[in-house]
């Protein structure tokens, strides 16, 4: 299991992890669930795992840095990397989240998967289903979203970046920081960047939420999962 530390223990990874291995073991999954499960669960861990190095170079370019930086075009280039694997990993976490819930409720996946997929599909064949309120969307999803598909099409964070210098302590030591556009769907001045005014800090605080939100999610499935004894639920 990765370390997500310092953002999240994501114990309850470890714990579906467990517990799907030694039913598996026991003859009480499925082959098509136990492929499903090998595939899903390790490629949503990668993604994961992906948004946080992202997360800690972003860091890394920001941190410590002088305005001399806002010059060098390979600067520019590492903030806008970083940014957008953050987002698209992110992002992709979630849907392939989607499809792993469905797996082990043995519903079958529709040829595209989002994460809002895995609540529908719920609703569909189990109305009033627990696992459906655990799938609603969180507060923060939707600006999130915004800002994935943003990015698909265009650059967020452009060229020219408008950036602060922030000075800490007696070392004056200086640390660079970007501001995310308050609607990325529209150009120019009208953008507006006070509503997330520094990029990193909306990353560390999302990659938590990320994390957050996929922990109690398994943590459902595994209390689920060990009170059913084996696989589908």
């Amino acid at each position: 299991m990765p370390d997500f530390s310092p953002f999240h223990a994501f114990g309850n990874g470890n714990r579906l992890e467990r517990l799907v291995a030694g039913l598996h073991d026991g003859g009480n999954v499925g082959d098509d669930i136990w492929q499903a499960h090998t595939s899903y669960h390790w490629a949503l861990l990668y993604k994961l795992t992906c948004a946080k190095h992202h997360v800690e170079r972003l860091g890394a370019e920001l941190e410590g840095v002088g305005i001399a930086r806002l010059t060098d075009p390979d600067f520019l280039f590492a903030v806008n990397l970083s940014i957008d694997g953050f987002f698209y990993a992110g992002g992709s976490a979630l849907d392939i989240l989607a499809r792993e819930v469905l797996v082990y409720f043995d519903i079958s996946l529709p040829a595209l998967v989002y994460y809002e997929t895995a609540r529908n599909r719920l609703g569909a064949d189990r109305p009033g289903d627990a696992m459906i309120a655990r799938m609603a969307d969180p507060s923060w999803l939707r600006e999130f979203k915004l800002y994935r598909n943003a990015l698909t099409h265009e650059l967020m964070v452009a060229n020219s970046v408008n950036a602060s210098i922030v000075t800490q302590g007696p070392t004056s030591s200086s640390s660079i920081v970007v501001p995310l556009p308050n609607n990325p769907r529209v150009t120019g001045a009208v953008r507006g960047n006070v509503r997330n005014p520094d990029a990193l800090e909306y990353v560390r605080t999302h990659m938590r939420r990320l994390l957050s939100c996929v922990n109690t999610v398994y943590g459902d499935l595994a209390c689920r999962i060990q009170s059913n004894g084996g696989l589908p639920l």
